[in-house]
């Protein structure tokens, strides 16, 4: 009896019901059955359902069921009618889906594309109704590599089963099988297949919404942290499922990924061009470990394949890898796997993200390594230098080996393809020597990009010896090649000031009030609304947890009248989705005039004094009264209000709720 996969999901129709019972009865234990499966389009963020799936040690089928009822004809032209009503043709889209199956199989199990080729999946027509008459006029050609026709339309469950035993036995003949521990990865790889199961799922108050990426060790999905929802954007959570694997070795080498990237973004912090970190937790049984990111709008490699970046777009995405990668290299981090895919586009900047590979040198400018995983370069291997690559023994690891990879996605942006499909074939090909033939200028005959050559010669050297020693120089030579003044790359200044004047979203700044340690208060005038406002401006290494901590708090005590009231509307406000472009939170309040005790230039009469503490204590017992203690009482974060006693308690980030 053949395994069938159907703890997730289940026929949807009696005729399905029916044909997937009789395959799981008449097929042998070496067969292996999946019904409703989906394929999840990554280019189009599409899914598209599949009825069935078998896999035998030869073949994929992929089964379409149709519960049409009457007369069935498919004419020599491969016209298909139902009782004389013109139908698309099943195999057309069939072999479309075949087509996105192949492509997930690829990513998902890391098959060699060149292997893992078209002539293993098969397509088959199956009638779900017993009242239907199938009259199949085509002549179905067989491949000149196979002995059966590579679709199959079959009237009966029976048929299904010929056709298929048949199939397996002209290829078992010719010992034409998947290699050893294929059916295991593909089976492997479809049983976690299904229609984004996690959709609308609540994972320790994050609510998964649509898978976005399918990897062979993560998947990627948007989500929505529930306790802001209200005022805060989508997130990206990204999954590590170790429970996933039942081989320890691999278990363990998922489990270093995850590691590996959590102790690099808590060392890295905050940079506007390396990924938002946000948080990270275990589900109950610790099995899946989640990551949280703000989230990517785009991804440099869906731009790439829409081919419309102009040369103006080139220079920003390459000067903002620049600095995402000086960054990392200055904390003694090589990233080792730059590529499109881990490159994305959020609020006009490109940040580089997927640390889970990357590598911390030990206080040294270079390491000896042993290579990554063979599987992992199948997917990257355009982009890997080739002291990493799948032949090194050992790569001498350093700042080199990313400048190569950025040299990869210089050439393919300037000249829409990339140079070689892997550093092996750079050197089969070439002897190791980067070929005129090949240069930006030569490949496009545009002479604009001859500045770019012995750039990207230099970039792309097979010997890390010759190419670029650190990215400061590439830098240099790369801000010539764009015509670019160097005052145009301002270097990133962590939590620099606002000075007057200066514009934020709606707000200009009036002036600088001061700062604590976790953000900078300014005087800002809003320009839409003509209304003064404080503006907070949290440190770029606050997480979007410190300011709606603040604004939860601050929101509970809004009915009285000495705290200080977040501005608007509040009920329409979203706070968090407004950020500058250094990516900082922020929050703004009514504005109020006064002095803060603490530079307060007078000293108080005897009634004042009086008057102040018993309001400041009055203050107090309110807030304790909703079950928060402030935690932060000091002069300097009470205000006083000339001609009227009016005092303002900020609340601190050290406020809390308490029982």
């Amino acid at each position: 009896m053949a395994k069938l996969y159907d703890d997730q999901v289940r026929p949807v129709t009696p005729g399905e019901h029916n044909i997937v019972n009789y395959l799981a009865s008449n097929l042998k234990d070496n067969y292996h059955i999946f019904p409703n499966k989906m394929i999840f389009d990554m280019t189009h963020h599409q899914h598209y359902e599949t009825d069935v799936i078998v896999v035998s040690n030869y073949n994929i089928y992929l089964i379409e069921i149709k519960d049409w009822q009457g007369k069935i004809v498919i004419d020599e032209s491969e016209n298909w009618f139902v009782n004389d009503c013109h139908k698309r043709n099943v195999h057309l889209y069939n072999k479309f889906k075949i087509g996105k199956l192949r492509e997930y199989l690829i990513r998902k199990c890391l098959f060699n594309s060149n292997v893992f080729d078209k002539h293993f999946f098969r397509s088959i027509f199956a009638c779900g109704s017993s009242n239907a008459e199938l009259l199949d006029k085509t002549v179905k050609e067989n491949s000149p590599a196979e002995d059966t026709p590579k679709i199959s339309n079959c009237q009966t469950p029976q048929k299904i089963v010929d056709y298929i035993l048949l199939t397996d036995n002209f290829q078992a003949n010719k010992k034409a099988y998947f290699p050893k521990g294929i059916v295991e990865k593909i089976t492997g790889a479809l049983n976690s297949l299904s229609k984004n199961e996690n959709k609308n799922k609540i994972i320790n108050g994050y609510e998964l919404k649509e898978l976005i990426f399918d990897h062979h060790y993560y998947r990627e999905y948007s989500a929505v942290n529930l306790s802001t929802k209200k005022y805060s954007g989508l997130q990206l959570i990204k999954e590590y499922n170790l429970g996933g694997y039942s081989n320890s070795e691999e278990r363990e080498k998922l489990k270093n990924f995850f590691e590996r990237e959590i102790e690099i973004l808590e060392k890295l912090g905050y940079h506007p061009n390396i990924v938002r970190y946000l948080t990270t937790f275990n589900n109950d049984d610790s099995a899946k470990k989640y990551v949280i990111f703000e989230y990517p709008e785009s991804k440099l490699s869906d731009q790439i394949k829409k081919k419309k970046i102009n040369f103006e777009a080139i220079e920003t995405i390459v000067f903002d890898i620049i600095d995402g990668l000086e960054f990392l290299h200055s904390n003694n981090i090589i990233h080792r796997t730059l590529c499109p895919d881990n490159i994305y586009s959020s609020a006009n900047k490109y940040k580089i993200m997927n640390f889970d590979k990357a590598f911390i040198l030990e206080g040294t400018t270079q390491t000896v390594w042993q290579n990554i995983s063979d599987d992992f370069i199948k997917e990257i291997s355009a982009y890997l230098p080739p002291e990493l690559s799948i032949t090194a023994e050992n790569g001498t690891l350093s700042e080199a080996s990313d400048i190569y990879s950025l040299g990869i996605i210089l050439y393919e942006l300037l000249t829409g393809r990339k140079p070689f499909s892997s550093s092996e074939e750079y050197l089969t090909k070439y002897s190791s020597d980067f070929p005129n033939a090949l240069l930006p200028s030569i490949i496009t005959k545009n002479n604009e990009l001859l500045p770019f050559n012995d750039i990207i010669k230099k970039m792309v050297a097979y010997d890390p010896v010759s190419r670029y020693v650190n990215i400061k120089d590439l830098k240099n030579d790369l801000i010539k090649a764009f015509k670019c003044e160097e005052e145009k790359k301002p270097k990133f200044e962590v939590n620099q000031l606002l000075n007057a004047n200066d514009e934020f979203g709606p707000y200009k700044v009036i002036e600088y009030i001061g700062k604590g340690a976790s953000a900078q208060i300014y005087h800002v005038v809003d320009s839409i609304k003509n209304a003064n406002y404080i503006l907070k401006l949290f440190n770029h290494e606050e997480k979007q947890e410190t300011a709606s901590h603040e604004y939860d708090i601050i929101n509970s005590l809004s009915d009285h009248p000495n705290i200080p009231h977040l501005g608007g509307n509040l009920s329409n406000m979203r706070f968090f989705t407004n950020r500058d472009n250094d990516d900082r939170y922020y929050l703004y309040y009514d504005y109020i005039t006064g002095y803060n005790l603490q530079e307060y230039p007078e000293k108080f009469d005897e009634e004042t004094f009086v008057k102040v503490f018993k309001k400041l204590a009055e203050i107090i017992f309110y807030v304790h009264s909703k079950n928060i203690i402030h935690g932060d009482i000091k002069p300097a974060n009470i205000i006083f209000s000339i001609g009227i006693i009016h005092i303002w308690i900020s609340i601190n980030l050290k406020g809390n709720y308490t029982e």
